[in-house]
């Protein structure tokens, strides 16, 4: 017998923007945007808009360190560049700018960050300190909150 959608368990991994949301706790974050062009191919020659899954200027609420503590790679949140609904995605730094750290409201993205495998931010001022030394890697000016 097949199944039907109404005897399926509800599942935390639901990304349906429609969804109800869970009552999740605010939750400080360290936020950016997607870069509008990255530099693409041998010796950078080639120029392209945004990443694979993220369009230009997308806003990703990022995770801190998970593996890699010079945070070459990022794990983010934010909506994809085709169906438009939120997901999570190794993404290099580089191709992140405009960065800053905020309280999240978002009903999906603190699903995302309640629910997901990877450590969250413990308060403001890690954010904050992360914040500090992406932006001195990157020589990049803070973003205006």
């Amino acid at each position: 017998m097949r199944a039907t959608q109404g005897d399926l368990p509800d599942m935390d991994h639901n990304t349906d923007d429609n969804a109800p949301a869970a009552p999740y706790p605010t939750q400080w974050c360290l936020i950016g945007n997607i870069v509008a062009q990255r530099r693409y191919g041998p010796g950078g020659a080639e120029l392209r808009p945004g990443t694979k899954h993220f369009s230009g200027g997308t806003k990703v609420w990022c995770f801190p360190p998970q593996w890699d503590w010079s945070y070459d790679n990022i794990v983010a949140i934010g909506r994809h560049r085709g169906s438009r609904r939120f997901m999570t995605a190794v993404v290099r730094t580089q191709s992140i700018c405009d960065w800053r750290v905020q309280v999240v409201y978002h009903p999906n993205v603190l699903r995302h960050l309640h629910h997901g495998r990877y450590r969250n931010w413990r308060s403001e001022e890690q954010a904050r300190e992360f914040l500090a030394w992406i932006v001195s890697k990157q020589d990049q000016p803070l973003a205006q909150e």
